[in-house]
């Protein structure tokens, strides 16, 4: 040991070893080190891709507006749209009417402008006034036509009705030639309805 050689071998070797030795320390260290960041990395990366808890949910979640439906077209009030006078007036104009009506042209948009409901489907449905008139040669004419009011009137909503006295002197012709001629007179309660903007004559009964 006292050699100079064998001392300075000796000494290579222990700081061989002591290198060696701080050396795996130092990796050692520097691997756990990155083995930590490693699994704060994962744990980071593994709580980001988790749902959110249900603690992180709003107590309260803003609500839809309500839906707002369209509002079906609501009718104006009409019971004071018809007077006793116009509901006469709407009477004679049919009257005045009949004559195209029961007779050549046969005019169905006119009935269709002045009536509807029963009176309307009296005229002009397959074989009804209008057809048997044509199918069998025949048709009306009409003069010294007259309605009065007799003092009943009631209007509400869009129906409304009224009792009037009718006069009517009528021809009926077939074939070119009177069949008959006289005069009709009455008293008739009308059903007028509201269709469209406009009052239309949709039933009519007899009044003893």
């Amino acid at each position: 040991m006292n050699d100079p050689t064998d001392k300075q071998k000796l000494w290579k070797i222990y700081g061989i070893l002591m290198g060696v030795m701080v050396g795996g320390a130092v990796l050692i260290l520097g691997g756990q080190a990155a083995w930590n960041a490693i699994q704060e990395n994962i744990s980071k990366a593994s709580s980001e891709n988790k749902p959110p808890s249900t603690n992180s949910v709003p107590l309260s979640t803003p609500q839809a507006p309500p839906e707002v439906r369209p509002q079906p077209n609501s009718q104006p009030a009409t019971s004071n749209s018809l007077t006793k006078q116009e509901a006469v007036n709407l009477i004679e104009r049919y009257l005045q009417a009949k004559d195209k009506i029961f007779a050549a042209p046969f005019d169905r948009q006119l009935a269709a402008n002045l009536t509807t409901g029963k009176v309307y489907d009296d005229i002009i449905k397959p074989g009804g006034s209008i057809d048997w008139l044509q199918q069998n040669n025949a048709y009306y004419q009409y003069s010294n036509r007259s309605a009065q009011a007799t003092g009943y009137f009631s209007a509400s909503g869009n129906e409304a009705q009224i009792e009037v006295a009718i006069k009517e002197d009528f021809s009926f012709y077939m074939n070119g030639s009177l069949d008959e001629s006289k005069t009709n007179s009455g008293f008739y309660r009308f059903t007028l309805k509201l269709e469209n903007a406009n009052w239309k004559i949709a039933d009519r009964q007899v009044k003893n």
